[in-house]
């Protein structure tokens, strides 16, 4: 079970609801475990490794074979929330063929490899772990040569759990422009990831200049429907992979600029940035064409959302999928705005009711994407994340229903920078609320969330997962 603490969520408000979108979303976190796609990818023959997958081909190239007694030494490298389950993968199909890896995973995990070095490091704000393991990275890229096989494996959280900026900047500079313009500009991570590219050396592909000329397999794990490694909206593959979106240090600035945070970072960034060191510009995809280089897709949110509907079918429901929600909006809105529709369908709100119900009941609403949080200066002295505003401004719109309840988790466990990993609730969680003296409204303006749900027993506990899909969000309606 990934919910650690279910019996407790069960024990008040709507029990048939949480337990129904308990089970659809417990359903979709066990969909989203990488490890056995990883699995699925390698199969050792006769001294053949044979890498490939018709359900994760990136390229379409179907399957690629290396003869195991022509291949020299074999690394993993890597970084992400993912980045352990994946490699974990690897090491259970190769075992001692491997020679040595390194890679960086998120504070909170256990290590559990055997010949895969494992550095746990901060995120969403980097630390010096994060620039110790990142340097331990380019000391084994730098080990490979020709006649080597080196597996890349990235998924989402390695832009800050892999970090090494450039000359001239510090770990400082870097975790001051992430704090200022993540949590007090609300800048997605899109965005965010084009500017710490260019404050970073290992980012943009440079990691993969120094593995040539060994060959190259890339395992990614990405939150995008189609393809990971070329879909600008994921940006998993931003510390390895050669063909990341490329950016200019001029789109850094725009970037900076258009979220009013360049007067507030460093001075020592907006230098660097401004100076466009040639030293430091990203590589050209054209400097990669000599490599032998291969992509495979191992997970995406396409896996999470289908284990999630299955289960919903499974109980009787009706699933109802979303586009990809997020990105810019924030959470407390959207909560607002995808519990006024499960009003609609429930058919109590007559405002909204006036042109008919689109959806018969009982059904699921499910939704996948990230949402934003804009804290603003008061950043350090809140406790919360996008899963638990989503779920505690939602519980003020379904106030009174009995017949709507509300699940939202991120998907890698851990909801913005605490370890919870979402929220639940109901039509009588508001009520509930208020007389055990939680306020909800305080809670949502200072984005300190996480104290009212755990009052209300309403936090869900997984743990770290392993994965990196952004957010599951379950609204079930009778």
């Amino acid at each position: 079970m990934w919910i650690k603490n279910l019996e407790t969520l069960l024990s008040n408000g709507n029990k048939n609801g949480r337990k129904v979108v308990l089970e659809v979303i417990e359903a979709g976190l066990e969909a989203a475990d990488p490890y056995n796609n990883t699995r699925k990818l390698l199969t050792i023959e006769n001294e053949k490794l044979i890498i490939g997958h018709k359900d994760f081909d990136v390229e379409g190239k179907g399957f690629v074979t290396f003869d195991l007694s022509e291949i020299g030494s074999i690394y993993v490298l890597g970084g992400g929330k993912a980045a352990q389950r994946i490699s974990k993968g690897i090491e259970d199909v190769l075992g001692d063929r491997i020679t040595g890896g390194a890679i960086n995973a998120k504070k909170g995990e256990e290590k559990y490899l055997k010949r895969i070095d494992v550095t746990l490091a901060g995120h969403p704000i980097p630390d010096d772990d994060s620039v110790r393991g990142a340097k331990r990275i380019v000391e084994i890229a730098e080990m490979a040569k020709e006649g080597d096989l080196v597996f890349c494996v990235t998924s989402g959280g390695c832009s800050s759990l892999v970090t090494l900026p450039v000359e001239g900047l510090s770990l400082e500079d870097i975790k001051n422009t992430t704090r200022i313009m993540q949590q007090e500009h609300g800048v997605p991570t899109r965005d965010l990831n084009v500017v710490r590219g260019h404050l970073s050396s290992v980012k943009y592909g440079r990691v993969a200049t120094l593995v040539y000329p060994a060959t190259m397999v890339f395992f990614m794990l990405g939150s995008g429907l189609g393809h990971l490694a070329y879909d600008e909206r994921d940006n998993a593959a931003y510390i390895f992979h050669p063909g990341s979106r490329p950016s200019s240090f001029k789109d850094a600035v725009k970037i900076v600029k258009k979220w009013g945070a360049w007067d507030e970072i460093p001075t020592s960034v907006r230098a660097h940035l401004e100076n466009a060191d040639t030293r430091y510009k990203v590589p050209k995809t054209t400097t990669f064409t000599k490599m032998d280089i291969h992509q495979f897709g191992v997970m995406n949110s396409r896996f999470m959302l289908e284990g999630a509907i299955k289960k919903a079918e499974d109980l009787g429901l009706t699933p109802i999928l979303f586009p990809r929600i997020g990105s810019t909006v924030e959470a407390r809105e959207l909560g607002k705005a995808l519990s006024a529709m499960a009003l609609q369908i429930e058919g109590k709100d007559v405002n909204i009711l006036a042109n008919g119900t689109p959806f018969k009941t009982p059904c699921l609403l499910i939704s996948n994407g990230e949402s934003i949080v804009t804290v603003g200066k008061g950043a350090a002295e809140s406790e919360g994340g996008r899963n638990q505003e989503f779920v505690l401004s939602s519980a003020l719109r379904i106030s009174g229903s009995r017949n709507i309840t509300v699940a939202s988790v991120d998907s890698d466990g851990t909801d913005g920078p605490t370890n919870v990993a979402g929220g639940v609730a109901d039509g009588y969680t508001a009520k509930r609320a208020e007389e055990e003296g939680v306020n909800i409204f305080k809670a949502l303006k200072t984005h300190n969330t996480t104290s009212a749900l755990r009052r209300l027993n309403d936090v869900i506990l997984t743990g770290n997962t392993g994965t990196n899909l952004m957010d599951l969000r379950v609204i079930y309606i009778t």
